[in-house]
């Protein structure tokens, strides 16, 4: 019944008798086994399709995972071997939009909708988005301290805290941040803090014991024998430290206690080691050691530098109590501030994405609940199982009765989890396989990567293997598995570590440079396939992407950065609350004067300051009174006045895009260079505006305040998207390169060093297991030092390992998105070490290198698998890795793929423009149309004139009276492909002009020598599967050989070929309002001060028709020229130039005036506008020469 080709593991993964957790190898097709994993149970089980629930964690991936079964289920339709077949999968394709393919909290929403009364909600409630929860939030905050302060008693608690934190600002920002995590707050109170203060520290007391046991002690021997023959020998020396070491080693040899045992350790820390973490030479030591002594430093040095982050640990024991009545205190504020905030959603019918797992999970405690929930989910299966947390495991498992009942099948791979800051739990997946386990389930893997090519895997088992060697999961540290690769050992491999000098003295080339010369040299040297959009550039942090932007800009590289963070950040969004605002109140001189000089009206300085110098008392006042005698002025003065009355009337969407149209906001920033991701953001702007003002009574000046706060604080929120297809390199976040794949990879900046993740001063850290955590001001001395308890010591120590665990992660996540070609680069300076926690100190560490070499080279055993027809089999084979370290990368990088022209407004594309949705694009053909006859444009463009004339010529036939042949852009295609123009009634063979005319400028546009003319013909003709007789094509290629020796021997001709800066099929388009002037001029030679435009013309005509014909081609020429002038204001000429190929030199030129492109832009725009009104009026004056005429010059409509 299956079509598809699969492995053996993958074969395995799809039992579906027994729970399955899968831990999936990146490139494995994991996704491509939960899709047929959801087909195998539609087509071998009576299951229905609302029975099976599929939950992945972006709305991304639960379209991507819907799209590829629904192809799965169309291509099993498409080859069915019978009727009935076909007809159920026809079936399941059809019903396929019930599916519960969903994110989480779609899922928890749907069943919160089901049994809204166990729940206690509204049944009609409202999820609302983070900036009305965060409005909420501080509204109750708000509320919540002020109740405090009316109280005398809670009053003086307020303000204790107020201190503890340092304002009340930083106690807000603390307890949103608790309420956000108000499952794990709860929890805690009820784990934690029900208890009186001494239990409380007592608690604490006897956490930091059992990890100090599990983690410092139990290895510890090892290590004290290396301490005393270090020690043994330093005491020859009469080091002081060595008989205070001896002492401590004498009072551990008693058997102390816990806690008095480690305080000896770090004592002993105190003696051995330096500030720099290192065995002491000086004093203890020395500088020469016995080679037998040296394996006794790394041991040392690794186990006490852990226990480097405990410091006056016996001393602040006692700060546990004060840490408990803090966490108590704290929570009698959030429970208050919480139950507000409960309370004003219960009234409004709000849940926030917290309630919506919180309150699914509360539900399902609910026996009845469970009970109907197993009867209607048979089928479990939850895609990125390892970024899951504890609140989602307890939703998952209640729903199969702790899998007593239904089938669960989970995916993922704990290498893999890398999202710790958004509260996954890497201890989930454990837990889980432990429970599948208990119940006979299966614990699979997919270890086959599709995706690297055999260097690759080679690389990445070998790092990894290092890197992930004695994994302890007490520090979320990971096991390794082997990648098998099923590529073949001939697919293309690279790996390169650049490296640029970061000498202060020095002014080397940039880390950013090398970048953009490797990709120069990888995309440019014919060698590789890889073009632009096979490239990502992976960082660690957004803030590496300026230097990344600022280079790519300098040598012209396409790039576009992936769902860039900082919305609200962007200039666009402050250009339009500029503009709002000061509609909103007009004594606002800053939002004036700031869209003034904007792209909306792009006043300079100059003129900023002479409407200064006006009367009037206010900005607003002083831009009216200089609107008196500047036309410039008084168009923004109307258009202002005009914007303004329209906020009053009308909803705020309408008026935004109102604004862009009236004002050509968008056609001035289409000259940027993210032109796409700017107007992208600004549709996202529509619909952020749009959501706001669905959610709640909110006037204009909730909305500015809102974007106010969300401009100063959000820097978070991503920008809009644009098309994934696009060519241009990639720049993005390891984090958002998950689950893509590229065929080269750049990580950038391996020297970036992470975020440290200890509790600084006046800031809270919620730990599920310990508490909250904090440090305190010892003795209450609010401005002294702050200390660490104890407890607060070992949660930084956790937290720090942690995060170090994950960097490993993050790194194999990196390296993994590479297919063929793999790059890391950083920013070394001389004696550079490599302890840090860093990238690049992670290879130095699993590549055994300090990288002075130029090259690192090792072989591995490589496990392959190969599949034939009907065998896998799995071979392990030597394979050899090399890694290049460079310090430059020569070659001048250049991306510029046309002349470097100046383009200050508009953007010039130069890709053929096939559709613009919702904007109509304007061709030189249809303003030559147009203007011969409405009637003809409606026939041409609006019906299509191609049945309309075959029905005419079928009902009435007449021999055909026109035989003049206009050649408007068909050549060019500025047309749609469909439509040809005028001269296309005449007959299709091999002499038609049609032809003829599209041969002769493709022969122009490559410049084509004589004597490969009949090669090209040839060739065209074939490519167009045309049959006609050799003798045919021979006379045709005669009167082109002809026609073109005529041409290439003109004056005309070498003066044109003479130019330097040209371009040939330029193609130009301009934002003209709400519709696009486009065209594609066959040629364009730009100089100093002058453009000349030049079109080249097949006619067949006799000499003396020529000047009529050039008068009525210059419209087409002028309508480039209009374009021309606002894309280059600088130049002060434009020339227009006709020329005839069968008499090339005759000369038809024209200086076109500043006056006559007016007009013509009058006349367009007049056009355009009775386009859309349906004003298709006939000029019966042009029937004599328009094929919708008959023989009799008679309109045919």
């Amino acid at each position: 019944m299956r079509q598809v080709k699969l492995t053996e593991d993958q074969q395995n993964a799809l039992e579906i008798k027994k729970h399955v957790t899968l831990t999936a190898n990146a490139g494995s097709g994991k996704t491509f086994v939960l899709t047929q994993r959801f087909l195998e149970i539609l087509l071998t089980t009576n299951t229905s399709l609302k029975q099976i629930a599929a939950i992945t964690f972006t709305e991304k991936a639960a379209g991507e995972l819907y799209g590829k079964i629904s192809r799965s289920i169309l291509d099993a339709s498409l080859k069915a071997k019978n009727e009935k077949d076909r007809i159920k999968y026809e079936q399941l394709r059809k019903q396929l939009v019930s599916a519960n393919i969903s994110t989480i909290h779609a899922f928890c929403a749907q069943i919160l909708r089901e049994f809204p009364v166990e729940a206690g909600i509204d049944a009609n409630f409202s999820p609302i988005d983070s900036s009305l929860s965060e409005e909420l939030i501080h509204i109750s905050l708000n509320e919540a301290i002020k109740s405090f302060e009316k109280n005398k008693e809670k009053n003086t608690l307020l303000h204790w805290l107020i201190r503890i934190f340092g304002s009340v600002q930083i106690l807000a920002m603390q307890l949103e941040s608790a309420i956000n995590n108000r499952n794990s707050v709860v929890a805690l109170t009820k784990k934690i803090y029900s208890s009186d203060p001494n239990s409380i520290a007592d608690f604490f007391t006897s956490k930091v014991e059992t990890f100090i046991s599990q983690i410092f002690l139990l290895h510890l021997e090892p290590v004290l024998s290396s301490v005393q023959r270090l020690n043994a020998f330093a005491m020859q020396k009469n080091s002081r430290f060595a008989e205070t070491i001896s002492e401590l080693l004498q009072r551990l040899e008693n058997k102390p206690g816990v806690l008095t045992v480690f305080n000896i350790l770090i004592k002993l820390k105190e003696n051995i080691l330096t500030n720099s973490l290192t065995v002491r030479k000086d004093g203890y030591l020395g500088r020469k050691l016995p080679a037998e002594l040296l394996g006794d430093i790394i041991p040392v040095e690794s186990y006490f530098s852990s226990i480097a982050s405990f410091e006056n640990f016996s001393d602040n024991l006692d700060l546990h109590e004060q840490l408990a009545i803090f966490g108590k205190n704290f929570l009698l504020l959030f429970n208050t501030a919480l139950a507000i905030y409960e309370n004003k959603k219960y009234d409004l019918g709000y849940l926030d994405f917290e309630d919506i797992l919180i309150k699914t999970k509360d539900v399902l405690e609910l026996p009845a609940v469970r009970q109907k929930l197993s009867q209607k989910y048979h089928f479990l299966m939850v895609d990125e199982y390892q970024d899951t947390n504890e609140i989602q495991y307890e939703i998952f498992l209640p729903i199969l009765e702790r899998l007593k009942t239904g089938n669960l099948f989970i995916v993922g791979d704990e290498k893999q989890s890398i999202y710790k800051f958004r509260d996954a739990e890497l201890s989930v997946f454990s837990k889980t396989k432990s429970d599948v386990h208990k119940e006979d389930g299966l614990t699979l893997m997919l270890p086959a990567s599709f995706r690297m090519a055999p260097m690759l895997c080679a690389f990445t088992n070998h790092l990894f293997h290092n890197l992930f060697a004695d994994a302890n999961p007490l520090f979320n540290e990971v096991t390794h598995a082997d990648l098998i690769c099923a590529k073949t050992e001939e697919l293309d491999g690279s790996i390169e570590i650049l490296l640029a000098d970061g000498s202060k003295d020095q002014h080397p080339v940039s880390e950013a440079e090398l970048v953009v010369r490797k990709i120069a040299a990888l995309t440019d040297n014919g060698q590789t396939d890889v073009k632009l959009s096979d490239i990502a550039i992976l960082c660690r942090k957004r803030s590496s992407f300026g230097a990344l932007e600022k280079t790519f800009q300098k040598y012209d590289l396409p790039y576009t950065i992936w769902e860039g963070k900082g919305f609200y950040q962007q200039q666009i969004i402050s250009d339009f609350y500029n503009y709002i605002s000061f509609l909103a109140n007009p004594s606002d001189d800053t939002a004036l004067t700031g869209i003034l000089r904007s792209p909306f009206f792009l006043l300079s300085d100059t003129d900023i300051l002479t409407i200064s110098f006006q009367p009037g008392n206010i900005f607003w006042e002083k831009l009216t009174a200089f609107a008196k005698h500047d036309s410039q002025a008084t168009l923004i003065v109307s258009l202002l006045l005009k914007h303004k009355n329209f906020l009053q009337s009308s909803d705020l969407v309408t008026l935004l895009r109102i604004i862009c149209e009236q004002t050509n906001y968008l056609s001035i920033i289409a000259s940027r260079p993210q032109a796409k991701k700017e107007v992208a953001n600004f549709e996202k702007l529509i619909q952020v505006t749009r959501n706001f003002f669905r959610q709640g009574f909110r006037n204009i000046f909730d909305y500015l305040k809102y974007l106010q706060k969300a401009i100063e604080d959000s820097a978070e929120e991503g920008q809009a998207q644009v098309s994934f297809d696009e060519d241009a390199v990639k720049i993005m976040t390891v984090h958002q390169a998950k689950g893509l794949e590229f065929k080269a990879v750049f990580i950038f900046e391996c020297q970036s060093e992470g975020v440290n993740a200890k509790i600084k001063a006046k800031e809270l850290q919620i730990n599920k297991e310990f508490g909250l955590m904090t440090k305190l001001p010892a003795e209450n001395n609010f401005s002294g030092k702050y200390m660490s308890p104890p407890i607060v010591d070992l949660h930084n120590f956790l937290e720090t390992k942690k995060e170090e665990a994950e960097l490993k992660r993050l790194l194999y996540v990196a390296i993994t998105r590479a297919k063929n070609h793999l790059y890391f680069s950083a920013t070394i300076k001389p004696r550079t070490t490599f302890h840090s926690k860093n990238f690049l100190s992670l290879l130095s560490q699993g590549l055994n290198s300090d990288f002075t070499k130029n090259e690192i080279v090792h072989s591995v055993d490589l496990e392959y698998l190969e599949q034939k027809e009907n065998e896998e089999t799995k071979i392990s084979k030597p394979t050899e890795f090399l890694i290049n370290i460079s310090m430059d990368v020569r070659g001048e990088p250049n991306f510029k793929k046309t002349q470097n022209v100046n383009s200050k407004e508009y953007i010039i594309n130069l890709s053929k423009i096939i559709d613009i949705q919702k904007e109509e694009i304007i061709s030189a053909s249809k303003v030559a149309i147009y203007n011969q006859c409405p009637t003809k444009y409606l026939l041409t463009y609006e019906y299509g004139y191609h049945e309309l004339y075959d029905s005419y010529k079928k009902r009435s036939p007449q021999p055909q009276a026109k035989n003049s042949y206009f050649e408007f852009g068909e050549s060019n295609e500025e047309m749609d492909p469909n439509i040809a123009i005028a001269g296309s009634f005449q007959s299709k063979s091999i002499f038609s002009p049609e032809t003829k005319g599209k041969i002769i400028h493709a022969l122009l546009e490559k410049n084509l020598p004589l004597e490969k003319i009949g090669t090209f013909i040839q060739k065209y003709f074939g490519a167009q599967k045309l049959e006609h007789k050799p003798d045919e094509i021979r006379t045709f290629i005669e009167i082109i050989g002809n026609e073109m020796t005529l041409f290439y021997s003109s004056d005309t001709y070498r003066t044109l070929t003479s130019a330097t800066n040209y371009q040939n099929e330029f193609q130009v388009y301009l934002k003209e309002k709400d519709f696009y002037l486009f065209g594609i001029i066959d040629k364009v030679v730009f100089s100093e001060r002058l453009i000349k435009i030049i079109d080249y013309k097949t006619d067949n005509i006799p000499i003396e028709g020529l000047p009529g014909r050039a008068q009525e081609y210059f419209l087409q020429l002028s309508f480039y020229a209009l374009i021309l002038r606002k894309l280059f204001p600088e130049k002060e000429n434009i020339i227009l130039q006709i020329v005839f190929t069968k008499f090339p030199d005759e000369k038809h030129m024209h200086q076109v005036e500043k006056s006559e492109l007016d007009q013509l832009e009058t006349f367009v725009h007049a056009m355009v506008s009775k386009i859309r009104s349906k004003d298709f009026s006939k000029n019966l004056d042009h029937c004599g020469q328009c094929h919708f005429a008959d023989s009799r010059n008679n309109c045919i409509f």
